[in-house]
């Protein structure tokens, strides 16, 4: 093709985002959309500063996760469109090159959260985003923030940014479990959460806290080389064990029921602390097993919001048909720590999901329920584990 022909495609490529763009901020789309400005770095920093800085050399990063610019902010719309006529001549210029694979030369970014802002290389994002390409050859300058953003983030995000960095000065939560992620579009939310962390669960610990198998439970989220404190009190100690043993497990429940359609317009975080704020608001807490709790919210939330129930049945259904044998043999290993409590655990081989769902239901509902009977309190995982594999499983081998 022409250097005529190609600076005519460029030319329309650069008229179409740049219209596009400009939509975006037009004023009366203003009161429907919000504003649609690139974000810049300076607005993240000014909620929560960076705490250090590093360079880490080049590498290929994903386009989609360049979410703004380091300054400018005037230039382009969100998604890197052009809105200033006069850019198009060095953005023409640099499409064609691009296009013709002769401009290779490593673009600058900041990385915040795991997401990236532009500080040199703006008009090659945008001509690369018009190409389609997905990935780019960036020089990586990492600041260092306990937040992660995910490659949606965007300007209208930023009041859940400012609530996140409030909750996490109150709490120190994200300093101890570093990149937690969170989809809170509740405002109460950030009190329940608040509230789990600082009174639910150190005053669970410290009820059970002598008890070895909630020992065992805690060993699991260190790391190889960290020892279990005496002090299991420890405030990232109990942090990293609420995490991983509570919260990672009921957002893998609120997932797998598709229960966001009883919850119209609520992050999956915001229907997770339901759930725990309905298990808090009973007298004795510890008499339920998850299992158990699951059982009361289902079972309440399809009476209040019977008319999204089919939608959520189907959903769930959808779900669960789509789910693979690896995807169900993750859940019991991951779930159960199995190999943890029990490191001779041999899998059934060849094994199909039907055979994993199985396991599952045996281990965290009917043994679970045996248990709860015979011991008169829910059982520690460690316990529940090991007795399931003792006394039920290797006996059925």
């Amino acid at each position: 093709m022409s250097d005529a022909n190609l600076r005519a495609m460029g030319a329309a490529f650069f008229s179409e985002v740049q219209a596009k763009g400009k939509r975006l901020l037009a004023w009366y789309m203003r009161p429907f959309i919000g504003d649609r400005s690139l974000l810049t770095l300076h607005e993240l920093t000014e909620i929560a500063a960076a705490s250090g800085q590093s360079l880490s050399g080049e590498e290929d990063i994903r386009l989609n996760m360049i979410v703004g610019s380091e300054n400018r902010k005037n230039d382009f719309a969100e998604g890197f469109l052009p809105i200033r006529i006069d850019m198009s001549e060095r953005w023409i210029n640099v499409w064609m090159r691009m296009n013709k694979g002769l401009l290779e030369e490593p673009v600058n970014v900041f990385e915040y959260g795991n997401v990236y802002f532009i500080r040199d290389g703006h008009h090659r994002v945008s001509t690369a985003l018009s190409l389609g390409r997905k990935f780019i050859r960036a020089r990586v300058t990492r600041l260092s923030t306990p937040y992660c953003l995910s490659c949606c983030f965007s300007r209208k995000d930023l009041p859940y940014f400012r609530k996140l960095v409030n909750f996490n000065r109150k709490t120190k939560f994200l300093d101890n479990v570093h990149h937690a992620k969170f989809d809170i579009r509740r405002n109460n939310s950030w009190n329940i959460l608040e509230n789990e962390i600082r009174k639910w669960s150190p005053s669970w610990v410290h009820r059970h806290k002598n008890h070895s198998w909630v020992k065992e439970d805690f060993k699991r989220f260190l790391p190889d080389n960290e020892s279990l404190p005496e002090n299991i009190e420890q405030q990232d100690v109990m942090d990293r064990f609420w995490y991983y043993s509570t919260y990672k497990y009921i957002m893998d429940f609120v997932k797998r029921r598709s229960l966001h359609y009883l919850f119209p317009r609520w992050g999956d975080t915001d229907v997770a602390m339901e759930l725990i704020n309905i298990w808090n608001r009973y007298e004795n807490p510890d008499q339920f097993t998850l299992e158990d709790i699951y059982a009361i919210f289902i079972k309440h939330y399809r009476k209040k919001h019977f008319f999204m129930v089919p939608f959520q049945i189907i959903a769930e259904y959808i779900h669960k048909i789509r789910r693979t044998a690896s995807d169900e043999r993750n859940r019991f290993m991951i779930n159960s720590n199995i190999q943890t409590f029990r490191p001779e655990f041999n899998p059934p081989s060849n094994s199909g999901k039907k055979e994993w769902r199985k396991l599952y239901i045996d281990l965290f509902v009917t043994h679970a329920t045996v248990m709860k009977n015979r011991l008169g309190r829910p059982p520690y995982l460690a316990e529940l584990v090991s007795d399931w594999y003792d006394n039920v499983y290797l006996k059925s081998r």
